[in-house]
Parts: C-alpha cells; structure tokens; sequence
C-alpha cells in the first residue's frame, strides 16, 4: 500500500463531508487538491466531475475527463480512455459545453477505437450541418 492512500481516503471523507453540507466549493478544492496527489484515482477524479458539472462548470469538468482519458491512454488502458473521451464528448456536446472541442474528443475517441481519425463523412454524420 502506498503511503499516500490513507491520507485520500481520509480527504474523501472529509470532501464528501462538506458536500453534505452544502459546502460544494469546499468540497471541490480538496478534490482538486487529491486530483494532483493522486492523479490515477478514477473516483477522486469521478467525484470532482460530479461536482463541477453540479455547479455548471460544464468545461472544467470536461478537462477532467480528457485528463483522466490521457491518464488512461498513457496506461495503455484504452477502453477506458475510450469510455472516458465519449464521456467528454457528451458534456461538450451538452448545455454549457465547448461545440469546437467536441472534434477533438470525437478523433480521440476514433484514435483509441478503431486507431484512425475519423474521415469528413464521419465528422459531418456525428456534426450535422
């Protein structure tokens, strides 16, 4: 076990604490204090998604998601890194998201897929005019 592991857990209590207590802002600089001490825990990372897109920090959250994709391709896990991108592809895609950054979660969700970019008809067909 790592040293640091105990020390996260303890922080997520204490994060998911001032959640409850509607102390959201709270809450998520500590998660983004975890994020930097354990860039590898998909919860942590998963927590603080939750908790930006609650607060409407729609691109925050989704540069949680292509950090935690990267995380996951530099692993050499890409169904997650897959998994990972279409989740940021649906935020971008959504209320409050960032349209011209969808392409680039949809070429690297093709990358991680089917190892190709995606061609102008597939772009056009997911980006309809």
């Amino acid at each position: 076990m790592q040293r640091t592991e105990p020390a996260v857990e303890k922080y997520k209590m204490v994060a998911e604490l001032y959640n409850v207590r509607g102390e959201a802002a709270r809450a998520g600089r500590i998660y983004e204090q975890l994020v930097r001490l354990s860039p590898l825990d998909a919860d942590v990372r998963r927590r603080l998604i939750s908790l930006l897109v609650s607060q409407g920090r729609t691109n925050e959250a989704i540069n949680q998601h292509v950090d935690m994709a990267e995380a996951h391709k530099d692993q050499a896990d890409l169904e997650s890194a897959r998994t990972t991108y279409a989740e940021a592809l649906n935020l971008a895609q959504g209320p409050g998201g960032d349209k011209a950054r969808a392409v680039q979660y949809v070429e690297s969700f093709e990358l991680c897929e089917y190892g190709k970019r995606p061609s102008m008809e597939e772009m056009d067909r997911i980006f309809p005019k």
